[in-house]
């Protein structure tokens, strides 16, 4: 008999837990803060395995980047972690890596060294 009634209230303690809802996530910020590229900004391109590529490259007034081996690639308005997937898929296409790894860096933004100049 007390089988009978403390089955039925531990499967209601269980299941009131279940509805407990967990908190909703942080919101996601609206706008990036990562940096977009433009042309004449100056970025340090590291290609690990392909040091043919790795060095520093400056964004074209088209706002792309010519590395070697796989040519240009649109960089104007892009965040340096988009210019780092698109090295990375045109590594693959190539087929000179299967699992490329790049890394790119603003090093100077455009105009910065025209300003320190004047």
């Amino acid at each position: 008999m007390l089988r009978h009634v403390i089955a039925p209230l531990a499967l209601l303690a269980f299941t009131a837990c279940a509805d407990i809802a967990a908190p909703p996530p942080p919101p996601l910020a609206a706008v990036s803060t990562a940096p977009r590229l433009a042309p004449e900004d100056l970025v340090r391109v590291i290609v690990f395995d392909e040091p043919r590529l790795s060095g520093e490259y400056r964004v074209s007034r088209a706002g792309t980047l010519t590395l070697p081996l796989i040519g240009t690639i649109t960089a104007g308005n892009r965040t340096p972690y988009e210019v780092e997937r698109a090295i990375e898929s045109s590594m693959r296409e190539a087929a000179l890596h299967r699992e490329p790894v790049a890394a790119v860096q603003l090093l100077g933004p455009r105009g910065a060294f025209q300003t320190a100049l004047r």
